[in-house]
């Protein structure tokens, strides 16, 4: 007979645990995440039990229901996979019998661990700079972080992101992509344990830094080079990268793509379940990739190119391994690969490694020389862990000129950095509050090395927006946003305690949400970008002046037209002034507007959305009106303002996420009371007209009933990307501070 536990109807997910009797023997049995690491089977006959593993399937056309990134491992009745992939069952096997089937589950699922002050951990530096809890001191960390493992766990609900091979990976990187784990969650989630304690992020861990050394890592392959190469974000775990594919498919060759080269490099999860929990097989892997670095990668890589990470996580995944085992070739690994980043660095050149950006990369100025911020950060955070182990003093004055040279584009309004910039640190793309976050950790250290606390303060102010900002369940962005923050809180809670040890206990303690909202900065642009059609209103202040009418090329879009055009309209609607321009392009129009003081011009312009429109002038007040689907490119987080009349009791607000993530809107009344919030998140494909459009939007009602008048009100618009934003039952014009608001 068998008993199973529990005993479940049909259709309902089996915990992988029975009790088999025969005559006078029992036996107990438990298969860790049983039905998590679908299909699985227990088959009990005359000869006995069994496991199915990889049970025999039912017919051809088994998982063809399946969403389609689920598809991939089923092939006419057979399991398929790349060469070099592995799958790892843990089973428990009680031969006598007498543990109860809720002890073998708890024994197979929930093991004992061990938990070991954070204080021990910071002071034996085995994991870099660990912040140590006192008090409410990163309180808005730990809750943030908190919320994020929820949403992690929601997401993978919701995706099914469940079977052998996808437990403990992410599917939707550029919207058909597994992430293979990119920016190595795992490390996070264990930094967040060694940090509070908390038992439930190591258990997620193991489950992340399992599936990377089987499935991620290349385990066997004829050509010695690619084993241990970690695959980078991939349909199907080990297929094509991009989001363009001609034919998209499940498999690609092993080549660059496969290869420590390929700027998706980390050993960090994978050694730290090895150190915390003994678990051997993401340790065989780690040292897998650390053999394809040392004898592989390490000595092909001449030059750090365009792409500066692929140097950095490089570094950063051998020198981890270095710490841990001691080997002192892994040590030459890191340095050979160092040096190439010493000998480049151009300290009369702003201090990074300049170079003619590559398209994807220059921004509003093609052939821009420069580098991309988050690039650079990674290559730093890797000489930093280099200095760390060696001292090596060209190390530590390398990290401070690159950070020199990044603190020039740093925003302290929106706290957060451009995509690239060019040598003198003009950005190149607009400031992303709160990001990156590959840069806040080496920006700390600098501060830590020279006691400036300029460095600090970025990297603090960075973090806490992100904290704000970051709200998404994107495993890519849950990835970045730890890696590196774990350690940059460390090393900013020793900088204060060295500085300002009076400070030091109210680091990141406060309510987030409140004092967002009083350091939120008004916008400084419209950033109009959807429908085609769009429309402003201008007043004119004085006799005669001139608005300036500003394009700004946003996202990647395909492109739909060649030319835009725009209409500049008189007060009696007639059109006194046409431009044109080409599509592809950054442009600034100079209407005159011949009228005097109080007349109203409507500008129209018809776009194919590939860019942002923005009205301004000394002499005018402009307002975009928002129509139908009317969409605002990469908000970040803005402050707008708003009409709402004398005596409203009401209106509604609609909004739409456009891209993948978080979404967020709060209105204040005319005292700056909170009169609405709502937070949402879009999951899927990005709802723009190229694509399927918008599927997903909701109206929502803003009650005014105890509201303040007499002033515009704020509007507080966050986003991942886009945001859409209409109104009904107010003046739909939106302006970017209160005295350009006016009634047309």
């Amino acid at each position: 007979s068998t008993q199973f536990w529990p005993s479940l109807p049909k259709g309902t997910r089996l915990v992988g645990v029975c009790q088999v009797t025969a005559k006078d023997s029992k036996v107990g049995i438990a298969v860790q995440d049983f039905w998590q690491r679908c299909p699985k089977e227990f088959a009990l006959d005359n000869d006995g039990l069994t496991i199915g593993i990889l049970p025999t399937q039912p017919s051809k056309d088994f998982g063809k229901t399946l969403p389609y990134y689920l598809l991939y491992p089923f092939l006419e009745g057979k399991y398929r996979a790349k060469w070099g992939m592995a799958f790892t069952e843990r089973i428990t096997i009680d031969p006598s019998g007498t543990i109860s089937l809720d002890q073998l589950i708890a024994d197979r699922d929930c093991q004992i661990v061990p938990v070991i002050p954070a204080e021990w951990y910071n002071e034996t530096k085995v994991f870099g700079h660990v912040s140590v809890p006192k008090g409410t001191q990163f309180a808005a960390w730990d809750i943030w972080f908190e919320n994020q493992y929820d949403a992690e766990l929601r997401r993978r609900e919701q995706q099914r992101e469940y079977g052998y091979f996808n437990l403990g990976d992410s599917f939707g990187e550029r919207g058909r992509n597994w992430t293979n784990n990119e920016y190595d969650p795992a490390h996070g989630l264990f930094m967040q344990f060694v940090r509070t304690g908390e038992t439930k992020y190591f258990r997620l861990a193991m489950q992340v830094a399992r599936h990377q050394a089987d499935v991620d890592i290349v385990n066997a392959y004829p050509d010695p080079y690619y084993i241990g190469a970690n695959h980078q974000h991939s349909i199907g775990h080990t297929g094509q990268w991009s989001q363009h594919h001609h034919r998209a498919t499940w498999t690609h060759k092993y080549d660059y793509h496969t290869d420590a080269q390929n700027g998706h490099t980390w050993t960090e999860g994978m050694a730290d379940a090895w150190c915390l929990a003994a678990d051997p097989r993401p340790y065989e892997s780690s040292v897998l990739l650390g053999e394809h670095i040392v004898w592989g990668m390490s000595h092909k890589i001449k030059k750090l190119g365009t792409h500066e990470r692929s140097a950095g996580w490089s570094v950063k995944a051998i020198l981890c391994l270095y710490r841990y085992l001691g080997d002192p070739l892994y040590l030459e690994a890191g340095k050979r690969i160092v040096e190439i980043a010493l000998q480049e660095q151009k300290f009369d050149q702003g201090g990074a490694w300049p170079h003619v950006l590559p398209g994807d990369h220059q921004g509003k100025q093609p052939g821009a020389v420069g580098n991309a911020l988050f690039l650079v950060g990674v290559v730093v955070s890797g000489i930093k862990d280099y200095y760390e182990v060696t001292g090596d003093p060209r190390a530590a004055k390398s990290i401070i000129a690159a950070c020199e040279w990044i603190m020039k584009s740093y925003d302290p309004d929106l706290c957060g950095w451009p995509y690239t910039a060019r040598v003198d640190g003009m950005p190149l793309w607009d400031i992303n509050p709160g990001g990156s976050s590959m840069l806040p950790q080496p920006v700390a250290f600098a501060g830590l090395l020279t006691g400036d606390k300029r460095f600090i303060d970025a990297a603090h102010d960075t973090i806490e927006t992100m904290l704000f900002r970051a709200r998404g369940s994107s495993g890519k962005a849950f990835g970045s946003n730890t890696l590196m923050m774990h350690n940059a809180l460390g090393i900013i809670q020793e900088w204060y305690q060295k500085h300002k040890p009076d400070q030091v206990d109210t680091l990141l303690s406060e309510n987030l949400e409140r004092k967002m909202i009083l350091k939120t900065k008004p916008a400084k642009s419209l950033r109009s970008r959807a429908p085609n059609i769009k429309t402003f209103l201008v007043k004119i202040n004085t006799q005669n002046p001139t608005a300036s009418i500003v394009r700004t090329p946003t996202g990647a879009m395909p492109k739909r037209n060649e030319n835009s055009s725009v209409l500049v309209k008189d007060k009696n609607g007639k059109t006194i002034q046409e431009f044109t321009c080409s599509t592809d392009v950054e442009k600034t129009f100079e209407a005159k507007l011949q009228g005097t003081p109080g007349d109203v011009f409507a500008i129209q312009i018809d776009d194919d959305q590939r860019a942002h429109w923005h009205v301004t002038g000394p002499d005018i007040k402009a307002m975009a009106v928002l129509t139908d689907k009317s969409t605002l490119a990469s908000v970040g987080s803005a402050k707008y303002f708003i009409d709402v009349p004398e005596g409203t009791r009401q209106f509604k607000v609609k909004l739409t996420g456009i891209h993948r993530g978080h979404y967020q809107c709060i209105i204040q009344d005319s005292n700056g009371n909170l009169v609405f919030e709502f937070q949402g998140e879009h999951f899927g494909d990005a709802q723009i007209v190229t694509l399927k459009g918008v599927q997903n939007s909701s109206w929502h009602d803003v009650d005014c009933s105890k509201a303040a008048f007499g002033k515009p009100w704020s509007i507080i618009l966050s986003a991942a990307q886009d945001i859409g934003v209409e109104f009904q039952g107010i003046p739909p014009n939106l302006a970017i501070s209160p005295d350009q608001i006016f009634q047309p």
